[in-house]
């Protein structure tokens, strides 16, 4: 069958990704799959082997007469969002398209990627402090495809359709050495590998917020995790991949590499080679592929709400750390919505999805103004043994978990899923 996966979120790889390793499992399965993404994902996409079709911003709310052209064209027998949060709430919205439902015109059936398991959180985002509704069309779909890691897997709906994602790497303790040669680090360093991601909803100008976020992602963010990692002892190296930060290199200068964005292979390579994987995203793709990989993973979040100046002398006369360089951080870079994906928030979604799911026990959640705790937790995983870790004790329970719900395959459940509907 011919399927049309809408992979449009603009500045975040991971839907883009996560729809990449269904459409490979759909692949192996007979099926035929194509994309339509947003012309900044062509690079992702163009190494794949799929067919795919990019949208440029420019084109707003003509985007829809494209994927007019685009249906009639390819006549797909399905087609997928990847995910339903982004076409509904961040791509109609970006393009300046009213009709959000437009997709349905055409009468093909219409599947979603359920990343945020909605049903179970009530079908609320929240964002920048607000909690905004998600519409729950949802429900009128026959079936909501749910990647893990990550996706909630337990006492779940009967239309959720589980999926885990593509190109999951075991760690290789004897390739560790080989992988670190090719990069340039010793084989007595410590490693730490840093994702610092693009954000989402941001840089765009229907957003009210978006100077002050960009503030936050592309020079707040960088510069405070720099001072944090600077604390580090001497012999730990930081790696971070992509386009180079220099607020990320301030404090750091000749213990950080930049490297430069590659292939998945090549990415595996500087898993193998470090020894923590830390972020600020808790929903991120990278994060899933480090834990899968039994790399110590930390996660820094903002558990608090400042508004102003008042805020931010009160959370910290609490924590009881003075006013030092996170005090002074929090003061310039007010307002801070409290956050598991910087800078945007998310907070309580990934309190509810963290319910009743071992993925979370998995990784380690720090606050990020607590420095004692962010360098004393580093410096413990840097020095353990990994295959002893409680860590990978509670990743080995996860991945015997999500495998165990998924008994029949996901193909077979979805290619009986396509005899009903098309």
């Amino acid at each position: 069958m011919k399927i049309l996966i809408m992979a449009m979120a603009e500045l975040g790889y991971g839907e883009t990704i996560i729809g990449i390793s269904l459409a490979k499992k759909l692949r192996r399965g007979g099926h035929f799959c194509y994309f339509v993404i947003c012309a900044e994902h062509d690079k992702i996409l163009s190494s794949e082997g799929f067919e795919y079709y990019t949208i440029p911003h420019r084109m707003g709310y003509k985007a829809q007469y494209r994927i007019d052209e685009i249906i009639v064209r390819i006549k797909p027998d399905v087609i997928i969002l990847a995910d339903y949060f982004v076409w509904y709430a961040i791509f109609c919205h970006n393009y300046s398209i009213r009709d959000t439902w437009f997709i349905l015109k055409y009468d093909i059936p219409v599947l979603p990627i359920d990343i945020w398991s909605l049903e179970e959180i009530g079908y609320e985002i929240d964002c920048l402090s607000r909690r905004n509704p998600i519409w729950d069309k949802m429900k009128d779909m026959p079936v909501y495809l749910r990647p893990v890691p990550f996706g909630r897997y337990k006492n779940i709906d009967s239309k959720v359709m589980l999926f885990t994602l593509d190109n999951l790497v075991e760690y290789q303790e004897h390739k560790k050495d080989e992988a670190r040669e090719s990069i340039g680090i010793g084989k007595k360093e410590k490693v730490v590998l840093m994702a610092i991601g693009n954000g989402w909803q941001v840089n765009h100008p229907n957003n009210p917020h978006s100077t002050h976020i960009n503030d936050l992602l592309f020079d707040g963010m960088p510069e405070f995790l720099s001072k944090q990692m600077s604390f580090l002892p001497e012999d730990t190296k930081i790696i971070y991949v992509g386009n180079r930060i220099l607020g990320l290199e301030k404090y750091l200068y000749g213990r950080i590499c930049n490297m430069p964005s590659c292939g998945i292979d090549c990415f595996n390579n500087m898993l193998y080679a470090c020894d923590v994987f830390l972020t600020m995203n808790m929903s991120s793709t990278t994060l899933a592929k480090a834990i899968y990989a039994g790399i110590p993973s930390v996660v820094l979040t903002n558990p608090y709400e400042m508004c102003g100046p008042d805020d931010v002398d009160s959370v910290f006369a609490a924590l009881g750390v003075g006013e030092g360089y996170e005090y002074q951080w929090a003061r310039k870079y007010t307002p801070l919505s409290k956050f598991r994906i910087a800078p945007v928030g998310l907070y309580y979604v990934m309190e509810k999805l963290m319910q009743d799911n071992r993925y979370f026990k998995a990784m380690v959640e720090i606050n990020m103004f607590d420095r004692n705790k962010v360098l004393t937790t580093i410096k413990r995983l840097l020095s353990q043994d990994k295959g002893d870790s409680e860590l990978m004790q509670q990743r080995n329970r996860y991945f015997a978990e999500i495998s165990a719900e998924q008994p029949n395959g996901f193909i077979d459940r979805f290619n009986q899923l396509m005899r009903q509907i098309v």
